[in-house]
């Protein structure tokens, strides 16, 4: 397997990593993974055969804004945000040689399902989105949906709500 690193030279300056499988002969789809949060890139190269054989994929892991090596400062953190992020990552992955561009998809992992979501809502068009664990219901514990279901009036005052031991005003959620 072959791996390259990249950061992308606008937005937030994402910074991620491309896993191509030797056994590749022509462009294959791609799997973006959208990690959680507050974590970064979430993907074992170990596990590697398990994703990429059968067809064959590429594999694009990446660190959205306030995570890992993108860096950023965590209050100005948003799900909007990310999403905009896993969008521009869409659109990087889309170009690449490897790449069939009509077979790019999105897997989100409990919060990166939430930016998987919002990119495939307002900001870009991929084959596929697979949500898991997510927290964008409102029965999920005590996660973004169920805050802003819980604190909205307050948030609305302009007050913050506690989201994994930071807070944030409403435009976060």
């Amino acid at each position: 397997m072959k791996t390259r690193g990249f950061k992308l030279p606008h937005g937030d300056h994402n910074v991620g990593r491309i896993y191509i499988p030797d056994t590749l002969t022509s462009p294959a789809g791609a799997i973006i993974i959208c990690h959680g949060g507050p974590g970064g890139q979430q993907f074992d190269p170990d596990e590697a055969d398990r994703w990429l054989l059968n067809p064959p994929w590429v594999i694009v892991s990446f660190d959205n804004y306030a995570c890992g090596l993108t860096g950023g400062h965590d209050p100005e953190m948003t799900f909007d945000r990310w999403g905009k992020d896993t969008a521009d990552v869409y659109r990087f992955v889309t170009t690449l040689p490897e790449v069939d561009p009509s077979r790019v998809g999105l897997i989100g992992i409990s919060s990166g399902s939430e930016a998987a979501l919002r990119c495939a809502i307002d900001y870009a068009t991929p084959a596929f989105v697979v949500s898991i664990a997510t927290c964008a219901s409102p029965n999920y514990g005590n996660w973004p949906a169920q805050i802003l279901c819980r604190d909205l009036e307050a948030l609305q005052r302009g007050e913050t709500s506690d989201c994994c031991g930071l807070q944030f005003k409403l435009g976060f959620f």
